[in-house]
C-alpha cells in the first residue's frame, strides 16, 4: 500500500490516508489518519469487522469536513464495504485493488471465514460498485470476468518495487557480521512463510546441496527472514534435517530493515509452489520486485506471473514449482557460476528499473481512471 500510496500525489495530488494504524514507509508529508473500530462484539468471530465497516464510514465523512476527494481507492479487505459507502454518498468513483478473493484466501490459507455467503456478497458488492477493478495478475482478471466483471474496469497491473530503497549499493557489511555470514555465500529469502511460499521446500533443497560436499557445508548458508504460519515448520525441517548449524532465521525484521537483510545475500529465491487445489497461482509477489531492484540473482519458481517476469537465464534462474530437487539443482547452478551470477544480478535490476517500479505501477492506474472517469 505505501508503494502505491507514496506516487499519487505525482500523478493526483497529496492523499488523504485512512487506516487502523500507521505506516511507517508512507513518505513525509503524508500523513495516516487512523480510525478504529468501535468495542462492541468481540465476543463475536467477525462482527466486529462488518461493524466497523460502517463506523470507519462515519468516520471518514466526519474526517473529511468540507474536503471533496477525486475519487476513493482501497485495498479490498474481508467484510469491508465502508468504501462503497463513501464513493456512493460522495459522488466519486471507486477504485478496488484485489488480490484475490478473502473467502478463497480464508478457506485455503487461513480458517475459513464463518459468513461464507455475506462474505462473499459484500466481495462481489465491492467487485460490482467499483468504477475500476486493479489486478495484479492475468489469472485474477480471468477469475472477475468468470463472475461477471466487466472487462473494461479490469486493469491487470503487477506489483511493483521502490527502486530507490532496494538498490544494489547498499552496505550491509556490519549486519552480515552479526549474522556470522563473513566469507560466506548467503542464499536468502524473505516473507510472511505463507502457505504458498515454499519456504519448507528451499530446506529441503538446501540440505540436498549441502550433501553435495563438505565444502558447501564450510562455505554455504541460508538466511530466512520474516516470520508467519510456516516458520515453526520450517525451523523444525532445518532440525530434522540436521542443518539448523548452516541456517539463519532472523524472525520478523521491520519493513524499513528489509533491504539491509536482502543486501547480505548473494542468490535470493523465490520458490513458490502450486495451489494445493489446483486452481491458477494469482499472486504477484512482491518479494519477486524487491530481488530484481537489489541486483541480486533469483532462482524462483516457474509459477504464474514468476515465470513471465523471469526470463530464464537472462535475469534469473527457473526451477520446477513444488520439486525441491528441481530447486536445488537450480541452486547448484547459479552457486557455482560467478559470472552468470553477476550478469543475472545486473539484468535483473534492469528490469525492475525499466518496468517495476510503483511509478510506473501507478502511473497503469492513473491512465486507466481518467480514460474511464475523465
Amino acid at each position: 500500500m505505501a508503494g502505491v500510496i507514496n506516487q499519487m500525489q505525482s500523478f493526483f495530488g497529496e492523499p488523504l490516508v485512512f487506516a487502523t494504524a500507521p505506516n511507517p514507509l508512507l513518505a513525509k508529508p503524508i500523513v495516516c489518519q487512523r480510525i478504529l473500530p468501535e468495542p462492541r462484539y468481540w465476543d463475536f468471530r467477525e462482527l466486529p469487522a462488518l461493524a466497523f465497516s460502517h463506523s470507519a464510514f462515519r468516520q471518514v465523512q466526519l474526517a473529511l469536513g468540507n474536503k471533496h476527494p477525486a475519487f476513493i481507492y482501497q485495498r479490498y479487505s474481508l467484510n469491508n464495504y465502508a468504501p462503497v459507502l463513501l464513493s456512493r454518498s460522495l459522488g466519486v468513483p471507486l477504485v478496488t485493488e484485489y488480490n484475490g478473493s478473502e473467502v478463497w484466501i480464508s478457506h485455503h490459507w487461513g480458517k475459513p471465514v464463518a459468513l461464507g455467503k455475506l462474505s462473499l456478497h459484500i466481495e462481489e458488492l465491492n467487485l460490482i460498485a467499483s468504477d475500476l477493478i486493479v489486478v495484479v495478475s492475468e489469472p485474477l482478471r480471468r477469475e472477475l470476468i468468470a463472475k461477471g466483471i466487466s472487462v473494461g474496469k479490469i486493469l491487470v497491473a503487477p506489483n511493483g518495487v521502490d527502486t530507490d530503497f532496494f538498490h544494489p549499493m547498499i552496505d550491509a557489511s556490519d549486519l552480515r557480521r552479526q549474522l556470522v555470514l563473513e566469507d560466506k555465500t548467503v542464499i536468502g529469502f524473505i516473507g510472511t512463510f505463507g502457505v504458498w511460499h515454499g519456504a519448507e521446500m528451499l530446506v529441503r533443497a538446501f540440505a540436498t546441496l549441502l550433501a553435495d560436499s563438505p565444502e558447501r557445508r564450510q562455505k554455504l548458508r541460508l538466511l530466512m527472514i520474516g516470520d508467519g504460519a510456516r516458520l515453526a515448520a520450517t525451523r523444525a525441517l532445518a532440525e530434522e534435517l540436521d542443518i539448523s548449524e548452516y541456517c539463519r532465521f532472523t524472525g520478523l525484521v521491520p519493513q524499513e530493515q528489509g533491504p539491509r537483510y536482502l543486501a547480505c545475500c548473494d542468490i535470493l529465491v523465490a520458490p513458490h509452489i502450486p495451489n494445493a487445489d489446483g486452481s491458477p497461482f494469482f499472486g504477484s509477489p512482491t518479494k519477486l520486485f524487491e530481488y530484481l531492484s537489489m541486483g541480486k540473482p533469483i532462482v524462483a519458481s516457474r509459477l504464474g506471473q514468476i515465470g513471465d517476469v523471469i526470463e530464464h537465464g537472462r535475469n534469473g534462474w527457473l526451477v520446477e514449482p513444488g520439486k525441491p530437487d528441481s530447486l536445488a539443482e537450480g541452486l547448484r547452478e547459479v552457486v557455482d557460476n560467478h559470472p552468470m551470477r553477476a550478469e543475472l544480478g545486473t539484468a535483473a535490476r534492469e528490469l525492475a528499473l525499466k518496468k517495476y517500479s510503483w511509478h510506473q505501477h501507478v502511473k497503469k492506474i492513473a491512465d486507466a481512471l481518467k480514460a474511464r472517469c475523465g
